[in-house]
Parts: structure tokens; sequence; C-alpha cells
């Protein structure tokens, strides 16, 4: 498994992380730099670590905010989002109605089912729709990177343009049925499991009313 470094950063406290093989510093993923361009580059930093990729969970602008900043010092990171929230990020980054951050150009629009592999690491995404259209999965080993589509004891709110509650519930049997347990990184809040959410969060309970 990698090395994760989860750090909440911005206003809205928004759940950055920086994964890395020990074997492989050079070849770094950072996933949702939300904000505070400096606390993400005094990691790196610190660890001595090279970041290649960022990949984004969604398109909405708390958790973009450092992109565009991370892309001007290291001219060769991609960037990796869903297909169907990628225009978002060119245009504008979407918080409610508003944008809070300049735009960036999307290196790969990526599709449920693809693999990014990034130097020894390999990551699946999972295309779970219902907090904003595009909205996904990064899952690395027994670990799911799961920005505001699950959460420890609660679900993203449906309310933000793009948003489905009816796809947010398909999206919600999807996470529920795959087989075994994962360590869950949320976009916001505390990380949990996934047989823990099976088990306590009333959203996967409802699926089954």
């Amino acid at each position: 498994m990698p090395e994760i470094k989860q750090l909440a950063l911005g206003s809205l406290a928004t759940n950055c992380y920086i994964v890395w093989d020990p074997r492989d510093k050079n070849n770094t993923v950072i996933i949702d730099p939300a904000d505070s361009y400096y606390v993400i580059e005094r990691f790196l930093a610190d660890k001595s670590l090279t970041p290649v990729a960022i990949l984004i969970t969604h398109a909405h602008s708390d958790h973009t905010g450092a992109v565009a900043a991370l892309k001007d010092r290291y001219p060769n990171i991609r960037v990796f989002v869903h297909e169907d929230d990628a225009d978002f990020c060119e245009e504008v980054a979407l918080s409610g109605a508003r944008a809070l951050y300049e735009p960036f150009p999307v290196d790969e629009r990526v599709k449920d089912g693809d693999e990014i592999k990034i130097g020894v690491m390999t990551f699946r995404v999972v295309h779970t729709p219902g907090h904003s259209r595009g909205s996904v999965l990064y899952i690395i080993g027994n670990a799911m990177f799961a920005g505001d589509t699950l959460f420890a004891g609660s679900v993203g709110r449906v309310d933000l343009p793009g948003g489905d509650p009816t796809a947010q519930r398909v999206s919600l049997g999807k996470i529920a049925a795959l087989p075994g347990d994962y360590d869950v990184y949320p976009g916001h809040d505390v990380a949990t499991t996934l047989e823990r959410e099976r088990a306590e969060n009333k959203y996967l309970q409802a699926l089954h009313a």
C-alpha cells in the first residue's frame, strides 16, 4: 500500500490527499488539491516528493483551488478529471453558482473503469454521479478516495449544479455492492471503512428499504 497524507485545507476543511510509494517518490499523486498551495508545497518539499499527477474527484471549486498554482509550479504535472466534469474545470470550477478560483486545463478526461498508472501505482476510476455529474471514486488497493460521494455516516449533497438524487442512489448502490472492505478517505471530515458505512450509514441502509 502507498503512503497517504491527509491535509484539511480551505474554509470548508476539504481533504486533500497526497499519495506516494516510498520506493518511487518522483511519481507522487495529489488528490483534490483543495486550497493553500503553500501548505501542499511545504509538505512535498519536506518529504522530497515530486508530484506528477492531480486526480480530481469532482469539479467543485473547494476541491480544486490549488490546481492552477500547482500546474504553474510543476509544468509537467497532469490533471485527471471525469469527462462529465472536465469542461467546468476549464471554464469555471463550480461552487454553488460562483467561481472562486481560476480555471485550469484538463490533461486526461477519464471514465468509469479506467485505470490510471502512475509509476508503480495504479488507480481505478469508479464513476459515481449524484453530487455532480462527473463525481468519481479513485481506488488503489484497499484505499478508496471518495470525494463528496460518501462520508462517515453521511453522503454528499445533491442540490448544487449537476446534483441528481436519483443518480446518487444508483451510485451508492454501486459502492455498497463492491466486494470486500475498503478504507474510505472522504472529501471532508474523518476517514471510515466501507464495512462500517454498510452497517451504520442510514443512506446505504435505505437502499434496502
